[in-house]
């Protein structure tokens, strides 16, 4: 009877350890999950290539090999900031991001290219230059990024909402 007992002593603190472990170990809830919200970009980074090409080109007519004409990188750039200015871009906004130049074919020139990252406010600006803008010496326009000043905010706003 007494082995009994003390049996009976020594295995009842470990039955009650065994539930507590259970219940800190067994019993949870995990959740995980996305949450997305819409945000207007207060800076939109527009990207234009310009590149030097040849007049003949768009004449409908003539075969690139009897090209002769070039319309210089300067030309064009300066009727892109002729259309920007128009359309309210302040020249401060405009940056030149890369020059290079581009290879034709074999015994043609080469034909060397502009990139510009234009900083808008709006997506209207957008459209005011496509509006003016001539597209012979332009090769590329693209929307590069678009950033908002705000965005760490709305990030956690987002993340502190249940």
């Amino acid at each position: 009877m007494i082995t009994r007992l003390l049996l009976l002593a020594m295995l009842l603190p470990l039955a009650g350890l065994s539930q507590v472990q259970a219940q800190a170990d067994g019993r949870y809830i995990e959740v995980t999950g996305t949450s997305e919200i819409e945000i207007v970009p207060d800076r939109i980074h527009y990207i234009i290539e310009i590149r030097e090409y040849f007049e003949e080109e768009f004449d409908g007519r003539s075969k690139p090999e009897e090209y002769r004409t070039k319309i210089s990188l300067d030309r064009i750039e300066q009727g892109l900031r002729e259309v920007l200015h128009d359309a309210g871009i302040s020249p401060n906004a405009v940056r030149t991001q890369e020059i290079g130049d581009y290879w034709r074919k074999q015994g043609q020139d080469f034909l060397v290219a502009k990139t510009f990252d234009i900083t808008l406010l709006d997506f209207k600006q957008i459209d005011e230059i496509l509006k003016r803008m001539d597209t012979k010496g332009i090769h590329t326009m693209r929307i590069g990024e678009l950033e908002n000043k705000d965005m760490l905010s709305y990030h956690q706003k987002e993340k502190s909402q249940p």
